[in-house]
């Protein structure tokens, strides 16, 4: 059977809506997001809160992106992601479920369908599809990585 994928220009930013991470005070998955009270964007003002222990911090900040570390992290916080495991001697991790999703489609995925040709050449790169590292876009590596994935899934809250 057939799997397909066609990239549709999703961007990495298109994840960020929420964001799970590892809670500070806790180690227990905590989540960040927009604050309720305005409006989404990348430089609004983002929570971050934990259920477990109930800690929540605020970000004002006016730069976004990784931190300094090597590992996974949020934009905003700089905090582990919680949705990160090793796989195929690299780490495998992901923002928040649909984020899971949308890796487990193109794994999957035998047949894998770029941008149409009319998309620019400026735009074409900057997809999530293409920014994808090579391990993870080899066949060999499909199985190992859909298992990881679920047991990503399965630590989610």
């Amino acid at each position: 059977m057939v799997h397909r994928y066609r990239d549709h220009g999703l961007l990495s930013s298109d994840f960020l809506s929420l964001i799970y991470v590892e809670c500070p005070q806790c180690n227990h998955c905590a989540s960040v997001r927009p604050k309720a009270d305005t409006q989404a964007g990348l430089f609004s003002p983002w929570r971050l809160s934990c259920l477990s222990c109930g800690s929540t911090k605020d970000w004002n900040g006016r730069q976004v992106g990784g931190g300094s570390s090597s590992a996974p992290t949020d934009w905003y916080f700089h905090l582990p992601l919680w949705l990160q495991a090793s796989c195929c001697g690299e780490i495998l991790w992901a923002y928040n479920r649909d984020h899971l999703n949308f890796l487990e489609d193109y794994v999957q995925a035998t047949l894998r369908e770029g941008l149409p040709e009319q998309v620019t050449a400026f735009f074409r790169n900057k997809t999530m599809a293409s920014r994808l590292p090579k391990w993870i876009k080899r066949a060999k590596n499909r199985q190992k990585i859909l298992k990881k994935i679920v047991v990503l899934r399965s630590t989610l809250p």
